[in-house]
């Protein structure tokens, strides 16, 4: 398995986690900002419409207000 290497130096823990929690907080910035502009930016209407036909009527109006997000950042050696 190889090092995770940046300018020679192994990639920590610490800057994984970092980097990690930044990733997430990116995505979860993003999709509030969809939401605040109407933009189904991970397309779950889509999903929604594919998946659950039967509850389209029920929810495709306001789906946006009703999803939450949940984002799992994980940074592994490669």
């Amino acid at each position: 398995m190889a090092a995770n290497i940046i300018d020679g130096k192994k990639i920590s823990a610490t800057l994984k986690k970092d980097i990690a929690d930044k990733v997430k907080k990116d995505i979860l910035s993003a999709f509030e900002k969809g939401r605040a502009g109407n933009v189904d930016i991970f397309q779950a209407k889509q999903a929604l419409k594919r998946k659950e036909p039967r509850f389209v009527s029920a929810y495709l109006d306001d789906l946006l207000d009703r999803v939450v997000l949940d984002v799992n950042v994980k940074i592994k050696e490669t």
